[in-house]
């Protein structure tokens, strides 16, 4: 009897030091969306915390991560990506954002207007 009660408390004490572990490490990119912090959950897999832990402690399901994790580029984020290469290429160039109101969120257009200097 007390060898099954010591193996269960030792799985129970491994179990608290991963969340423990995912807390600490997790301190420096709490609150923000579950995607910006897939990349923890990657790096404490690796370090031998389950995937399970780490998407519980952090509140977010397990689908979300195997999602992302089969695809880490968005078509969103490559498309920004393009456009603030394309802004910071035009060094002399102007950035005009226009925003509208839609009913369900706020749209956004970035418009580069290319300059030149005369000397």
């Amino acid at each position: 009897m007390e060898s099954a009660e010591l193996r269960e408390l030792k799985n129970r004490n491994r179990l608290l030091e991963q969340e423990n572990e995912v807390l600490r490490r997790g301190v420096s990119v709490s609150r923000r969306q579950p995607k910006m912090m897939y990349p923890l959950v990657r790096e404490l897999a690796v370090d031998g915390i389950p995937v399970a832990v780490t998407c519980r402690v952090l509140d977010f399901s397990k689908q979300g991560y195997f999602k992302w994790l089969a695809n880490p580029v968005t078509d969103r984020d490559w498309a920004d990506a393009h456009l603030i290469k394309s802004v910071s290429h035009n060094t002399l160039g102007l950035v005009a954002v226009n925003t509208r109101s839609t009913r369900s969120s706020w749209a956004c257009q970035m418009v580069c207007v290319s300059g030149s200097v005369s000397s």
